[in-house]
């Protein structure tokens, strides 16, 4: 599978993965925002730290460093971390980031649209109330005009 040129294979079933442990139902075809499926903003975020928790690299940062032994998920299958090659692994980080950006500008701009929307409604309900108010100063300042002229002099 691919996603904008880079094979995306581990990365969607590893998107999947986390996203379900998470809780979140995720569609089958995810492929970020390159596919057009809207996934929640919560979900990449979980997704790409899964991903990255899932395929990092297994290195000590100190020689009294050592690397733990792996747990067993419920199924009593070891949860191992699957390293991918450098490469790869910067390629899905770069393109989780990527899809990470663009949701979060779409739910932005979401919320600047539905913002402006909100302004029009609130224009158009003031523009209403002004409308109304010039019409009932003309129906005073008749009622006035037709009052002075039938007040006659002494």
């Amino acid at each position: 599978m691919s996603c904008g040129g880079i094979d995306t294979t581990g990365v969607v079933g590893t998107l999947r993965v986390g996203a379900l442990a998470a809780g979140f139902e995720v569609p089958k075809d995810v492929c970020g925002s390159d596919r057009g499926v809207p996934l929640n903003l919560a979900t990449q975020f979980l997704a790409s730290v899964h991903f990255v928790n899932k395929h990092h690299e297994l290195k000590t940062l100190s020689p009294k460093d050592s690397i733990r032994d792996t747990k067993k998920d419920d199924d009593g299958a070891p949860q191992e971390v699957d390293p991918l090659p450098a490469d790869q692994f910067k390629a899905g980080q770069t393109e989780l980031a990527q899809d990470l950006i663009v949701k979060e500008q779409q739910i932005d701009e979401n919320d600047q649209e539905k913002r402006m929307k909100e302004l029009e409604e609130e224009l158009k309900v003031a523009e209403e109330e002004r409308q109304q108010a010039l019409k009932e100063k003309e129906e005073v300042l008749t009622k006035l005009e037709g009052i002075i002229r039938s007040i006659k002099r002494p």
